[in-house]
């Protein structure tokens, strides 16, 4: 018996022996794959989609998290056998901003009482820095937009051909036969109801239609149908106001939703100004311009201005729900424009991934940071010169008070700038031969001349501050006016 039950034992702790070694290749081979899994996750990017302009759509690119990308993932596959890559290789990864190339031929349709004054400068400042060309008009602030004719034309430029409208003007097809095949047209808009107020303070409105008491707005919404003037004389005292953000866009004043006329251009509209910003996400709209026109960070930066709300005395009116539906059935076109803006916003903002709201956030305080504290004190002559850190969003770059002044500049000043520069041919020996829009030819001795080049301040700054911002300081510091979300709206 006792030899069997030795045998017994021996078979058994061969056995175990066994399970022992397999139980050892098990844990060998599953640390293997975990091993194989982990070095395979740690070179595989962490692909978030973000959006481009090309050809003149929206087309998505796949960035991984250090910002690097793949050529071939920019351009549409119908697209591809036309594009010449050899610039950027798709064997060689290339960065975003390398593959992505800045726009230069730009149309800002400029509806007025929707923070357009505020783009408006931005892009003219753009275009300056950039030495594009601007189409100034001749009558001044804006084109002839009341009834779009041939006579929408620009001063003359050396070449013939612009790069840039940004003065106000009504959208039509004409426009195109000016500008350059591959132009981007974008355009911002307001919620009609927040328009409305503003409009009716920048007009008043009320003293116009003869409304009196503590809250004529209220009055007036109402029954917008009874005061309501669609005539040539109405722009005696100010502009039309039923769909007022579509009639600048070319819609008819008397037109309404589903009218023939109404459907067929409103395809063109959005066939054509494949960009609408919105006012009330101002600074989103910035971010999400900035990108998909392949501007630099320093390109976007604005003068934020509190007085514009505080001042509009009808920005806190509370509309009933019967009012809302009153106004909507009135301004009908304005509201579908807008709800058709914000729903393709939403989709563009969102397909930008995770880091763009992220951005938006740093861009609100670093504008912050800029316009309140490293440009403080330049109007008096006191020049400030800072640095910002690179970040992940933009390199590193330097400026001083020139760029302050830039922010700050109006449009009148930059139309007297672009005009001494796209007119230089004009200068003569003893002066200047100068048309500034609106103004007749004027005679600019060369020291006055001098002066107005040289509008951005002397060469040589007094009192030179430094200044450095890290995108950490910019993170972690609150902003002074995160709230508020456009400065000069008005216009």
């Amino acid at each position: 018996m006792f030899p069997e039950l030795g045998g017994h034992k021996e078979a058994r702790s061969m056995t175990d022996n066994s399970r022992v070694d397999t139980l050892k290749l098990a844990v060998a081979v599953t640390f293997c794959l975990c091993l194989f899994f982990m070095l395979y996750v740690s070179y595989t990017p962490d692909v978030t989609s973000e959006f481009v302009l090309l050809n003149n759509r929206l087309q998505p690119v796949h960035v991984s998290k250090n910002n690097v990308l793949d050529v071939r993932d920019v351009i549409p596959p119908e697209d591809r056998g036309s594009q010449n890559t050899k610039a950027a290789p798709a064997a060689e990864p290339v960065t975003a901003r390398q593959t992505c190339i800045p726009k230069r031929n730009l149309v800002f349709i400029k509806v007025q009482e929707a923070a357009s004054n505020a783009v408006q400068r931005i892009l003219l400042r753009y275009a300056y820095r950039h030495n594009l060309t601007v189409m100034l008009p001749r009558t001044g602030g804006s084109f002839h937009w009341l009834t779009f004719t041939d006579e929408f034309d620009g001063l003359p430029v050396k070449d013939g051909s612009y790069n840039v409208i940004a003065h106000h003007l009504r959208y039509g097809k004409e426009i195109k036969k000016k500008m350059p095949a591959d132009t981007v047209y974008f355009t911002m808009l307001q919620h009609p109801v927040s328009h409305m107020k503003f409009s009716f303070h920048q007009w008043k409105l009320h003293k116009h239609y003869n409304i009196s008491g503590k809250d004529p707005i209220n009055v007036f919404f109402k029954d917008p149908y009874l005061y309501s003037v669609n005539d040539s004389a109405t722009f005696k005292t100010h502009h039309p106001i039923k769909n007022r953000q579509a009639f600048d866009l070319g819609f008819g004043m008397s037109w309404q939703m589903g009218d023939d006329r109404t459907t067929a251009h409103l395809k063109e509209v959005k066939k054509t100004i494949r960009v609408v910003l919105l006012a009330e996400r101002f600074d989103e709209s910035l971010v999400l311009l900035r990108r998909l026109m392949c501007w630099d960070m320093q390109d976007i930066l604005y003068q934020p201005d509190n007085n514009i709300i505080e001042t509009n005395r009808f920005a806190n009116i509370t509309l009933h729900r019967k009012q809302q539906m009153t106004f909507q059935n009135w301004s009908s076109i304005d509201f579908a424009l807008h709800t058709y803006s914000q729903k393709t916003f939403n989709e563009t903002s969102q397909h930008m991934g995770p880091g763009f709201m992220k951005e938006v956030e740093y861009f609100r305080r670093l504008n912050s940071w800029v316009y309140f504290e490293a440009c403080k004190g330049h109007l008096g002559r006191n020049f400030t010169h800072f640095g910002v850190e690179k970040s992940r969003w933009h390199d590193k770059f330097e400026a001083d008070g020139s760029l302050c002044q830039a922010i700050e500049r109006r449009r009148g000043v930059w139309d007297r700038k672009f005009a001494l520069r796209q007119n230089a041919e004009l200068r003569k020996s003893n002066g200047s031969q100068l048309q500034v829009p609106g103004e007749k030819y004027v005679s600019v001795p060369e020291q006055q001349h001098q002066e107005i080049t040289n509008l951005s301040g002397s060469n040589k700054p007094i009192g030179l501050k430094s200044k450095t911002l890290t995108p950490s300081n910019v993170e972690e510091r609150e902003g002074k006016n995160d709230g508020e979300r456009w400065g000069d709206c008005h216009g």
